[in-house]
């Protein structure tokens, strides 16, 4: 099956996903996590042209978030804060 096949059956977000976890047996990771790093990566840059705010709000748009899941982002945005 091609990417292109894939685009067509169930749209580009699915076939950047497929290209991506494809891609990740020909990689060499420490860990599953930089593994994970590496796909959002890429996904956020060709899918929202590098904006992690836009990411966030496509999500967020079809997506409910607990309680418990906005407050543990806010703990990461705190971190991040920090940080600097």
């Amino acid at each position: 099956v091609t990417l292109e096949t894939i685009r067509e059956e169930f749209g580009q977000e699915v076939e950047l996903l497929v290209d991506g976890v494809t891609k990740l047996s020909q990689l060499n990771f420490a860990s599953r996590e930089e593994a994970q790093a590496s796909e959002i990566d890429e996904l956020v840059e060709k899918r929202f042209g590098g904006s992690l705010p836009a990411f966030v709000a496509a999500f967020t748009k079809h997506q409910r978030l607990s309680s418990g899941e906005v407050e543990e982002i806010q703990r990461m945005i705190d971190r991040c804060r920090e940080d600097k």
